[in-house]
């Protein structure tokens, strides 16, 4: 449904005939994002008092960074010359941040990129839950993983705190909405 409302509204499709074709995608392209983020617990994990979270540990063998390109101008991101940290691919991959292209300056999270196998390149699917899980690419029939950079605890309770503002900030925001309604 999403790709063909994507289809449907992306602004290269419409051209000069809707002037609003460019805020509408990405209001879909937002949209999609927030329906199909991954929940994110508080920095407690909603534990008892005074207990810290366990940091996921895995394994990053047979794990790649895969190509991720931006899904207006097909811009690969993340590049060295972008200025982003190794960790930003696993906040991409995780759902927790979105990025904006350096090419075309279109803003898109991991749902709406376009996603390649390591391996033969081919196009892949992706889902945030899969960060995790090994993946068979139906192109070359290779498996492979997503490597999970590691990160200071600092920036991951910056991002936990990024996130949970950014998440009350939406909540309160569609609270309004439908009181206005």
């Amino acid at each position: 449904p999403h790709s063909n409302s994507a289809r449907l509204l992306h602004p290269d499709k419409l051209g000069g005939r809707f002037a609003g074709a460019k805020e509408a995608f990405q209001a879909l392209v937002r949209a999609f994002e927030t329906l199909t983020a991954p929940p994110v617990q508080d920095a407690g994990g909603g534990r008892g008092k005074g207990k810290t979270p366990k940091p996921l540990a895995r394994s990053n063998e047979n794990c790649f960074r895969t190509r991720v390109r931006c899904p207006r101008c097909e811009g690969v991101w993340g590049t060295p010359d972008s200025g982003l940290q190794p960790y930003e691919y696993s906040f991409l991959m995780q759902g927790l941040r979105s990025y904006t292209c350096c090419g075309c300056l279109f803003s898109f999270g991991v749902m709406s990129a376009h996603h390649h196998c390591p391996l033969c390149q081919a196009r892949i699917d992706y889902h945030p839950s899969e960060f995790h899980n090994q993946k068979l690419c139906g192109s070359c029939d290779g498996v492979f993983g997503f490597k999970l950079y590691p990160v200071g605890p600092r920036i991951e309770a910056a991002l936990r705190e990024e996130v949970l503002s950014r998440q009350k900030a939406r909540q309160q925001a569609r609270q309004a909405q439908a009181t206005r309604l």
